[in-house]
């Protein structure tokens, strides 16, 4: 019988780097095929070190959920983030 914390440390995705996210839906889930949300490698990655940064309560799924794509800002996704609106650019660069 294994212990409950070694289980946790072994399967905790927190310690994982920021390229080996797990793979979740990102955005809100839609009918219309073309309209999920488009993301980048590099703004997964981002997007994963703000939830391990604070994960406000939320599994990595549910924080991937929140993400938006925006209009007019080049492929930008926004998410709110610690009581913050954050863009995230294609290439990763992430600003408030």
């Amino acid at each position: 019988m294994t212990d409950a914390n070694e289980w946790v440390q072994k399967h905790d995705i927190k310690q994982l780097d920021d390229d080996c996210y797990p793979e979740v839906f990102f955005g809100q889930p839609t009918e219309i095929e073309d309209e999920k949300l488009v993301t980048t490698h590099e703004q997964r990655s981002a997007l994963f070190r703000k939830w391990k940064q604070d994960d406000q309560g939320k599994t990595w799924a549910q924080f991937a959920m929140t993400a938006h794509a925006t209009f007019g800002m080049d492929g930008a996704i926004v998410v709110n983030w610690s009581g913050m609106w954050l863009a995230i650019e294609t290439d990763g660069y992430t600003h408030s």
